[in-house]
This record gives C-alpha cells, sequence and structure tokens, in this order.
C-alpha cells in the first residue's frame, strides 16, 4: 500500500499565506501599542491629544 503523500506546492503556499497573516497581525499588534501608549500617555500627563 501506498501512504498518500501531501502535495508539497499547495502546502508551501498556504505555508506563506498563514506566515504572511500572522506578519500582518503582528505589525498591527506593535502599531497599536504605540498608538495607546502615546494616548494614555498623554491623557495621564493631561496634555491634549494633537490631531
Amino acid at each position: 500500500m501506498y501512504s498518500r503523500a501531501v502535495p508539497t506546492c499547495p502546502l508551501f503556499f498556504l505555508l506563506a499565506f498563514e506566515l504572511q497573516i500572522m506578519t500582518k497581525i503582528h505589525q498591527n499588534h506593535e502599531y497599536f501599542q504605540i498608538i495607546f501608549y502615546n494616548f494614555f500617555d498623554n491623557v495621564n500627563n493631561g496634555n491634549k491629544i494633537k490631531k
């Protein structure tokens, strides 16, 4: 009996797509951390938020 081999090309593209999504999530997380840090730092120090 032959075992069913997983095609490597579709698997590669699936992993690459997943990595792209995870990278984007990480970038957004860092971006929001910077925004919220600046926002709460300004609020706690009584500074007005710049538009």
